[in-house]
């Protein structure tokens, strides 16, 4: 009965302790969360203020100690966000840079229990500094004397040459934000480079050290000249004469291929002419005789093509008789112009001699010289013809009368 007494007052208490477990408060998470406030190339701040909070309450204020720290302790589970406030002489980001939120918080921290936390905030300081610029060639070549302009938002600052070594510093540059400037040379210039190209975006806060690199390739392109007839077939033998604004710059007789190629061209404009060999001709226009304007380009091949048209040949038959009829062998013929002889054979066994290959760009003569045994009256029509005027494959046909010497 003692017994059953016994479970019967536990089970009676049972709903009393289940309501007095409600009314206990169970203990409450807590994590830490550490703010640090440091300079752009990370060294510590002291003495900065600092604001823990949640939504918009205030959980607890702090400053940062030699080390740039202050840890938070004891901070109840939840979403927080850390506030702060540079000391003097420094200010927040915002004051050079452009920055997608605020940089002096850090939000959006959810504390769990045992879980450390950090948050960083990145504050300038206030002074001088210092910019470097260097200017070389792609083997690292400095490039001396050239014009150097330190700059800000509203305009130039300062402005130096390059020395030996291609180098000029800028020393006690104020706090703010710069951009240097050099001046490319010309032989350094493509078409539609920019003449000053920059570096902008060099932030100068107290101690800082800014480099601007500046790389300049010589521009150099190529010049690729052909020479072809009307048909397009090489025309060797040709001279181009390759030149520029000041003066001549190359001559050169083309090979078999009719081509050649300038190359480690200045990027300047060219233009390339050329003398026709014998046997051809050119007319005085572009694209014929002459190529002007030719823009070479860094690392590009320009091409020019030029056309020497190729003179029409003819041909002159010579045949020598006697009085009789007979064919004279051995006569010397001469085929010649107002400038030059142009050919000088003998006549075959059969009094006959075939001249071919005739350019028709020229008034011609021919001549006859008797062999031993035979005369001839010095005259036109007699021993020579002159003003021949020859047309495209035509075969003009002399025939000449000698005498035989009495025995």
């Amino acid at each position: 009965m003692k017994r059953l007494a016994f479970g019967a007052a536990i089970a009676a208490a049972l709903p009393l302790l289940s309501a007095c477990e409600a009314l206990i408060t169970k203990p409450t998470p807590y994590g830490t969360v550490t703010a640090e406030v440091v300079r752009r190339n990370g060294s510590p701040i002291a003495g900065a203020s600092l604001m823990l909070y949640t939504g918009e309450r205030p959980m607890g204020y702090a400053r940062t100690d030699s080390t740039g720290r202050y840890q938070f302790d004891e901070v109840p589970e939840g979403v927080y966000g850390v506030l702060a406030v540079p000391p003097s002489g420094y200010v927040r980001l915002e004051a050079l840079l452009a920055t997608p939120r605020p940089s002096e918080l850090v939000d959006r921290l959810v504390v769990r229990a045992g879980a450390p936390l950090s948050a960083r905030v990145t504050f300038l300081k206030v002074g001088a500094g210092q910019v470097e610029a260097q200017v070389r060639e792609p083997d690292g070549t400095g490039m001396p004397g050239l014009t150097t302009v330190l700059y800000t938002p509203r305009g130039e600052f300062r402005r130096a040459r390059t020395d030996a070594t291609g180098r000029v510093s800028f020393t006690e540059v104020p706090f703010g934000m710069y951009g240097v400037t050099v001046e490319r040379p010309a032989a350094y210039r493509d078409s539609g480079e920019v003449a000053f190209p920059w570096v902008d975006g060099l932030l100068m806060e107290e101690g800082s050290a800014e480099r601007a690199q500046f790389t300049f390739e010589r521009c150099l392109g190529s010049v690729s000249a052909q020479v072809v007839d009307q048909q397009g077939r090489a025309v060797p033998g040709a001279t181009l004469l390759l030149y520029d604004a000041r003066a001549e710059r190359s001559r050169e007789v083309l090979p078999s291929s009719g081509q050649h190629l300038y190359t480690n061209l200045p990027c300047v404009e060219y233009g390339v002419r050329v003398l026709p060999p014998r046997g051809y001709t050119v007319r005085e226009a572009r694209g014929n005789a002459f190529a002007d304007g030719v823009l070479v380009r860094r690392n590009a091949v320009k091409v020019a093509v030029l056309v020497a048209e190729r003179v029409g040949r003819a041909s002159v038959a010579v045949t020598v008789l006697d009085e009789a009829g007979r064919a004279v062998p051995q006569t010397r013929v001469v085929l010649y112009t107002s400038r030059a002889l142009e050919r000088d054979s003998q006549t075959s066994a059969n009094g006959t001699l075939l001249l071919s290959d005739i350019l028709i760009n020229a008034e011609y003569g021919v001549r006859v010289v008797p062999p031993d045994g035979y005369t001839v009256e010095e005259a036109r029509g007699s021993s020579y013809v002159d003003g021949i005027r020859l047309t495209a494959d035509e075969v003009r046909a002399f025939t000449f009368r000698f005498r035989k010497r009495a025995p």
